[in-house]
């Protein structure tokens, strides 16, 4: 289990944050970075947005000390992320039954979301970013509180209507995505088709966002592949390891009290 604090601390100042930010960007659109290195320099990544979200004179301050291309990328993702964050409004006072797996190999998902957008004329970037929203990849492995499955989260009367196989399988749910925004008209208007997926202007946008910086350089994903599970409760953020396994909702506080490192508002002045 990844302890809070690797997520909690940022750099000390805007300068050092710009610094560090531009080296991970770098990083993850190195093809030499190594496999197993993958996943740490994309969780500081979201650490580093983490961090900054919300923030609007440090953003400012850390986006001045970018160079043009590195500010598009973050500016981008921090945008993003804060409109994703709008879409959760009904707050809960427990922690999910839920149970947070690790994700299939960045080459085995890249796969599917081609060979999805190859079958089904819907955008590899459009697929991928949708399924990093949803569950983080896949990490998150449980039934949503409206009832939604699967890594793609899809509605059972909807993936009886527009999927194919199992809802839990990766493939076949990035198949049954890519079907469904077929379906729902992505060819003729994108952003109508993921207003489908999810009934939100901001869900659209962020979706949007996460993709355009794939279409800018594919390498980005695998940033987006080391993202973590965050959960808004009525109490604060909690963090949900991969290898949290949860059969009943339960109190956040209880939750915290044997999982603390998990959960900073605890600690917050």
């Amino acid at each position: 289990m990844i302890a809070w604090i690797a997520w909690a601390w940022a750099a000390p100042d805007a300068a050092s944050m710009a610094k560090e930010l531009a080296e991970v960007e770098a990083k993850l659109r190195d093809p030499g970075l190594a496999p197993d290195e993958v996943k740490r320099v994309g969780m500081r990544q979201q650490a580093l947005y983490r961090a900054l979200s919300g923030e609007r004179d440090l953003q400012q301050a850390v986006l001045a000390g970018l160079d043009a291309d590195t500010r598009w990328v973050v500016e981008t993702n921090i945008g993003a992320g804060e409109r994703i964050a709008h879409t959760v409004t009904n707050l809960k006072s427990t922690v999910p039954a839920w149970t947070i797996g690790v994700p299939p190999a960045v080459d085995t998902l890249l796969g599917y979301y081609r060979e999805a957008e190859e079958k089904h004329g819907v955008p590899w970037e459009v697929l991928a970013a949708i399924h990093l929203v949803e569950t983080r990849m896949g990490r998150l492995q449980g039934t949503s509180w409206a009832g939604a499955q699967g890594p793609m989260q899809f509605m059972p009367k909807t993936w009886e209507a527009y999927g194919q196989g199992d809802v839990t399988d990766p493939h076949d749910a990035i198949l049954g995505a890519g079907n469904y925004l077929a379906k729902m008209g992505a060819a003729k208007d994108l952003d109508k088709a993921i207003w489908h997926y999810n009934h939100s202007d901001h869900y659209v946008r962020s979706v949007r966002a996460y993709a355009s910086v794939l279409e800018k350089d594919p390498l980005a994903y695998r940033g987006y592949w080391g993202w973590q599970v965050f959960y808004r409760t009525q109490s604060g953020v909690v963090m949900l390891p991969e290898g949290y396994v949860q059969a009943e909702p339960v109190e956040v506080g209880a939750w915290c009290e044997a999982n603390r490192e998990h959960c900073p508002f605890l600690d917050a002045p």
